[in-house]
């Protein structure tokens, strides 16, 4: 009966993408980092696996190319987020609009996008700000969801426009502020500074949450 191998120790080159294994061609086969390659990379074998080191903010630890060794696409294993979707009445030109999305599950809130019909031009004194407040299950919650900065509005310095029909990746708060436990209530808030140059309709957020259970 053969011997049990018991160990593996791969060393790693070191850098941004620590390389723990090759393939023949000189492809990145097993590969660990804080941040998952962007996709369109080169160097990373079909079929490679890249163990994300970032667990603190990471949706999922493993990762496996699924595009080529020329232009990569990593795919989370084991995907469990889930996603919903909520569509206010259209952004009116003044004052709040507001939605509520209930968390599906308990983890963390990973990702918010959001999407309109409608454009809108970046201005400094009349734009959008987006945010979401954890209420929790009571209604009394405060926990703030997204980044407190000019990058979550359309104001013409450090936000950006709304493109028609485009996606809108909204910036999160720390991670300590995006955990959620199943049915919390999340008040996403759509504030008009001064007049906007017309309504946004056709509004549509998407919440994505990564289930720790």
């Amino acid at each position: 009966m053969g011997e049990i191998l018991r160990d593996i120790t791969l060393a790693g080159d070191g850098g941004t993408v620590n390389t723990l294994a090759y393939d023949e061609r000189g492809n990145k086969l097993i590969a660990t980092g804080a941040t998952v390659p962007a996709d369109a990379g080169s160097g990373y074998a079909k079929g490679c696996l890249f163990i994300e080191t970032d667990t603190a903010t990471a949706n999922h630890a493993l990762h496996q190319n699924t595009g080529t060794s020329t232009s990569c696409v990593f795919t989370a294993l084991g995907d469990n987020t889930k996603a919903v979707q909520v569509s206010p009445a259209s952004i009116a030109t003044t004052g709040n609009t507001d939605c509520y999305v209930i968390a599906p599950t308990a983890g963390l809130l990973s990702e918010v996008f959001f999407s309109s019909i409608d454009a809108l031009a970046a201005h400094d004194t009349n734009y959008i700000t987006f945010t979401i407040t954890n209420l929790g299950q009571a209604g009394a919650g405060s926990t703030v969801m997204l980044a407190a900065t000019a990058a979550n509005t359309t104001k013409a310095t450090g936000g950006s426009a709304l493109v028609a029909n485009g996606k809108r990746t909204l910036t999160l708060a720390a991670a300590a502020n995006l955990v959620v436990a199943a049915g919390d209530r999340l008040l996403i808030r759509s504030a008009a500074s001064g007049t906007l140059a017309g309504a946004v309709t056709g509004g549509t957020f998407c919440a994505k949450f990564a289930s720790n259970v």
